[in-house]
């Protein structure tokens, strides 16, 4: 049955879903990596927490986007 907490520390965990992509360049000696986690930036949670930092609900990270830029010294 349906059991009710006012902490929501209990209950099911909703389905989700999350779109990432991500592209690598290399040239040479050098590097250049970028991406998109959460690309269409849907709000979800994961988990539960009873103690730290809860309790209740921890919410997923929300959009990011990365860029790497590196270089080798060894070719």
């Amino acid at each position: 049955g349906f059991q009710s907490d006012p902490n929501a520390i209990v209950g099911s965990i909703p389905a989700y879903w999350v779109q990432d992509i991500s592209a690598k360049f290399t040239h040479k000696q050098w590097m250049l990596q970028c991406g998109v986690n959460n690309m269409l930036d849907h709000s979800y949670f994961t988990r539960r927490a009873a103690a730290y930092p809860g309790p209740g609900i921890i919410p997923a990270e929300p959009r990011s986007i990365y860029l790497t830029l590196g270089w080798s010294i060894w070719e």
